[in-house]
């Protein structure tokens, strides 16, 4: 569950998405996704964070042995040996979900695992690169634009990526940064060697 919801609000993955996410989708080398939506088949790439990888990691050496050896590629599968995304209603990521949010005593009406996607959309929007962001969904760009726009940067990627990371694990205090007194030069004597009339600023006019 740790890694599935890290995808959500990294990659912005649906209950869906994790229950049809395969190896092959997944270079954990280089912290890639590579995951064309199921529902559509729209292009999507995501940089995964370091936190996600190592979740995933976690996941795959405990994961138990599938029932079927149609669902040997899958990444998650249930400790029933099921997949976790099926074609009823009720969705198992999202049961599963619910109970750790209920456990946490963190549910509130309208608080799903889809949520998590609503999460990276709304936050990652801050990178003020729509486009980015939108492939990292795999949402469909009707724009022209996308007619003529062949490619979009690893760059890119990685700094919506990051962008949400920073949200949601925060950063160094830009204070932390000040040079420590020992380092800063001291004032020099001899420029307030001045009786202090003479130190103001003085108004010159000309004409």
């Amino acid at each position: 569950m740790k890694a599935m919801a890290l995808l959500g609000v990294n990659c912005g993955l649906g209950n869906s998405d994790c229950g049809q996410l395969k190896f092959r989708h997944l270079d954990l080398a280089n912290g890639w996704l590579n995951f064309p939506r199921p529902k559509t088949a729209i292009a999507r790439k995501c940089k995964l964070w370091g936190e996600t990888v190592e979740a995933i990691k976690a996941a795959i050496a405990k994961r138990p042995a599938p029932k079927s050896d149609d669902h040997a590629d899958l990444v998650f599968i249930t400790k029933y040996g099921f997949p976790w995304a099926n074609d009823t209603p009720s969705s198992p990521v999202g049961h599963e979900f619910r109970k750790l949010l209920d456990d946490e005593k963190l549910y509130r009406p309208g608080l799903s695992f889809y949520s998590l996607r609503r999460v990276f959309e709304t936050v990652a929007g801050g990178t003020r690169d729509q486009v980015a962001v939108d492939f990292a969904m795999g949402h469909a760009d009707p724009s022209m634009g996308a007619v003529y726009r062949e490619r979009i940067g690893d760059d890119r990627l990685e700094a919506v990526a990051e962008h949400v990371r920073q949200w949601l694990y925060g950063k160094p205090d830009s204070k932390d940064k000040a040079k420590p007194a020992s380092k800063q030069k001291p004032k020099s004597k001899r420029a307030n060697s001045k009786p202090e009339a003479e130190r103001r600023p003085a108004l010159r006019i000309v004409g």
